[in-house]
Order: structure tokens, then sequence, then C-alpha cells
């Protein structure tokens, strides 16, 4: 049994990990970390794999205790400093590292999707990413939008989207990503919707019990989905 640190426990997405591996006989929580409370972390407590979904100084604080431990770890966490980056990059040196702001294998499907349609479309075609998340989302574009953001200007060579991201805080939105391309006479939409968090929960665990087995380096969620992993995690919300 893989036995995980949780960073950021007491937030939402932390609680959903926490009710998710609670079904899931692959893995423990035998560590809470939040800004409220500490458990499990005893100087001889063994962790595999941290999983982190805070902030950017909680990520910082994953990331020093997966290599104190000699485990996996895994930054769920969005808006991310240069700062936070740098350490994950050198923590790779020794411990199996994965930074994923989006956990969905749909929004995976989804980048390879906008890849192909921006190269296809060509420069004729006008292209606006929209977002959308519930109102007490802070980051604004989201890490899921900066993401496909990379994806077009990688797959356009230049920048198609300067001042054409869109956006909207409202509501209790979990996450709604769309490009669109307008062309001439027609209009192409490439969407995903998060209907519950529990998907981002179950991708958090399938991609920890991947990586935990992987060797030290910078590991991504599209190399997870590439290895052609199906989800063991538990579909039914605790």
């Amino acid at each position: 049994m893989l036995r995980l640190a949780l960073v950021g426990s007491s937030g939402r997405m932390g609680r959903r990990v926490a009710a998710i591996a609670a079904l899931d006989p692959r893995v423990e929580v035998a560590a809470e970390i939040s800004s409220v409370h500490e458990r499990g972390l005893s100087d001889d407590a063994v962790i595999h794999a941290v999983i982190d979904f805070s902030r950017d100084a909680g990520a910082r604080r994953a990331l020093g205790l997966a290599a104190s431990r000699r485990a996996a770890v895994l930054v769920a966490s969005t808006a991310l400093s240069e700062e936070t980056l740098a350490m994950a990059a050198r923590t790779a040196a020794s411990v199996p590292v994965m930074v994923a702001p989006n956990l969905s294998r749909g929004v995976a499907i989804l980048r390879r999707l906008v890849a192909e349609a921006v190269r296809l479309a060509g420069p004729g075609w006008d292209l606006d990413l929209i977002e959308q998340h519930h109102r007490t989302k802070v980051d604004a574009p989201s890490g899921t939008a900066r993401m496909l953001a990379e994806v077009v200007e990688d797959a356009a060579g230049s920048d198609r989207l300067a001042g054409r991201i869109h956006a909207i805080r409202g509501g209790g939105v979990i996450g709604d990503h769309e490009l669109r391309l307008s062309g001439p006479s027609e209009v192409l939409s490439l969407a995903h919707r998060a209907v519950d968090r529990d998907v981002f929960a179950r991708g958090a665990i399938d991609a920890a019990v991947w990586l935990a087995a992987r060797p030290p380096g910078l590991h991504r969620f599209d190399d997870f989905v590439s290895a052609g992993q199906s989800s063991s995690s538990p579909l039914t919300s605790a």
C-alpha cells in the first residue's frame, strides 16, 4: 500500500483526495498538512508519495518534504512562482516530480486536439480561449488555461491568443475550458467541462501511484496518460 502525505488537506480538493483514497486499496493517507493542522509526520514516518493541492508556499513545503523523505511528489497547485518551479526542477534530481495544474484525462486529450486543430486551421482563423470557474478561484486565467495557451503557441509558432484569453469567475462552476476557432464562414469549438472535483482527486491518486514507481526526474501528466494507465480509483464519491 502506497503511503501518501497530503498537503492542503483541509481544502476542497484535499478533502476529496482523502475521501477517494479511503476507498482505494492501493493507497493510504498517512500524513496530512494544512494551514490549520498537521498529523502523521513523525521523524520515522514512511512516506512514499506527496500530493499537493494548496498554494505556492504549500507547494514548496511539499517539495521539501518529498526530498527529505525520498518520496515522489505531485504538485497540483496552480499559479506557481518561478522560485517554486526552480525548486521543483532541483528536487527532480533526487526524486520523481510531477507539476500538473490539471489532472483530468479529458483535458490531457483536449490538449492534443487543440494542437492538431490549430495546425490544421492555419493563420486564417481567429482563436479565443474561454474559461470559467467558481467565484472564489484566486488565479485568472486558470493554470489549465495558461497550459492550453502554451499548446496553442507551440502549434502556431506565435502568440495567437494575446489579449484573447477570457476568464469568467462566478457561481460554483468547477472548471470549463473552451478553445473557439472562428473561420470566415464557420466556428469550431473544442471544450472540456469538469462536472465534479472527484475527476481531479482520482487523477491525482492514479498519477501518484504511477509516479512513485518512476525514476527521479520531471515527469508530465501526459506521460502518465500516454502510458495507457486506466483509472483504478473508485468511481463513486465518498
